[in-house]
């Protein structure tokens, strides 16, 4: 049913073009909108576009890339969320 997944739909649509906009300074709302239509790609699109560095499946995954590519792989760290 069309309307069951528009509000979906609606907050995937929000939360890529705010994760792409905040972590891409030339890469602002307006930019792609006019840009790539204001599109949602899949996570490969995104990746090839350069809208996105890599394909991790969660936060935990990122933040573990992070450390080992920082060489904190073996070593204690935290992570602290500013808000």
């Amino acid at each position: 049913d069309k309307e069951y997944l528009k509000p979906m739909i609606g907050y995937f649509y929000d939360t890529f073009m705010n994760a792409v906009s905040e972590n891409r300074p030339l890469l602002t709302k307006e930019v792609l909108t006019n840009v790539t239509g204001a599109k949602v790609f899949a996570p490969p699109m995104a990746k090839e576009l350069g809208y996105v560095d890599a394909i991790v499946p969660t936060q935990a995954h990122a933040i573990e890339a992070l450390a080992e590519a920082s060489g904190l792989k073996d070593t204690k760290y935290q992570v602290v969320s500013l808000e």
